[in-house]
């Protein structure tokens, strides 16, 4: 079967769920643990390479810079307002909005290209010998799983 690269993250996602259910017809049980391994190989590395990754860096350097700004009270804990939004002073308000504006010059070239080059890998076709499986052997999945699994779903 001839499938675009970044279909078969959602698939896999799917898979695992599946798997997780109970099924109770072997040869479905079998194609699932049979696709899984074969998806996994191709869907793994584009996980890994997600521009997500990036965008979890720049979240965890924020996170850092404003536990360091974040006023504290006695006990050494972080004040919040209401709204559970950190307390800053406005000279750290500004400071943290300065970082902020750093960070995202910074990141958004390295993000933007690391999207373009997922986006690339993630369109080209590949050929994987997937196992079809029942529609009516698939444990209670909802719509939007079965939209991510449709490539391997025989609906008779």
């Amino acid at each position: 079967m001839e499938i675009e690269k970044g279909r078969l993250v959602g698939m896999l996602e799917v898979l695992k769920k599946v798997k997780e259910n109970e099924i109770s017809d072997i040869t479905t049980k079998y194609n699932v643990l049979k696709n899984i391994k074969t998806i996994s190989d191709e869907a793994e590395p584009l996980i890994e390479i997600h521009p997500d990754k990036i965008t979890q860096q720049l979240e965890l350097k924020r996170e850092e810079k404003l536990k360091e700004l974040c006023e504290k009270d006695e006990n050494g804990e972080f004040k919040l307002t209401e709204n559970d939004q950190a307390v800053l002073t406005d000279e750290n308000q500004q400071e943290f909005n300065d970082y902020l504006k750093e960070l995202t010059e910074e990141y958004n070239p390295k993000f933007n290209k690391s999207l373009e080059g997922y986006n690339q890998i993630a369109s080209e076709k590949i050929e994987l010998d997937l196992k079809t499986i029942k529609l009516n052997s698939l444990p209670n999945i909802d719509i939007n799983d079965l939209e991510n699994i449709m490539d391997i779903v025989d609906e008779d």
